[in-house]
């Protein structure tokens, strides 16, 4: 697999967290032949608990595959919604045993084409006049900063 390999798991976007049992076990599958595939030394994930269904799912669904994988890799995570409510990082930040900072500044174009590409989140869509995310909020992910979580 190259380092930049893009794979698809055929799970619609907003549909992880209402997964049947069976369709999570699947996913969790596939997810863990991956792992087996790259056995990575780190995976970074958004923050268990982050406050998005899909992010809390998806982090659910990671750790799932590394039990069937059989692997305990590093795992770093990282806010999303819980960066916009700071009373959502008092457990990571207690339960965790280093707090990263990482300088991104070289990554700064990189990171917004990257949040460009979800129109659905920025981009106003019928009947709302507004996008489901506002400026201030994407701001946040275009600091020189970002900060991981190792628990």
């Amino acid at each position: 697999m190259e380092d930049n390999a893009l794979i698809f798991l055929g799970v619609g976007d907003g549909t992880l967290a209402h997964l049947d049992p069976s369709a999570a076990a699947e996913v969790a599958g596939k997810i863990a032949g991956l792992l087996r595939q790259v056995r990575p030394d780190e995976i970074f994930l958004p923050l268990r608990d982050d406050g998005s269904s899909e992010h809390d799912a998806a982090f659910v669904l990671v750790q799932r595959a590394l039990d069937l994988a059989g692997m305990r890799p590093r795992v770093f995570e990282f806010p999303i919604w819980s960066a916009w409510n700071p009373l959502r990082l008092f457990r990571p930040l207690r339960a965790s045993r280093i707090v990263w900072r990482v300088d991104c500044r070289e990554h700064e174009g990189l990171k917004r084409q990257a949040i460009g590409v979800y129109g659905s989140q920025t981009e106003p869509i019928a009947p709302w006049e507004k996008p489901m995310l506002s400026r201030e909020f994407l701001s946040y992910f275009c600091t020189g900063s970002e900060y991981f979580f190792e628990r």
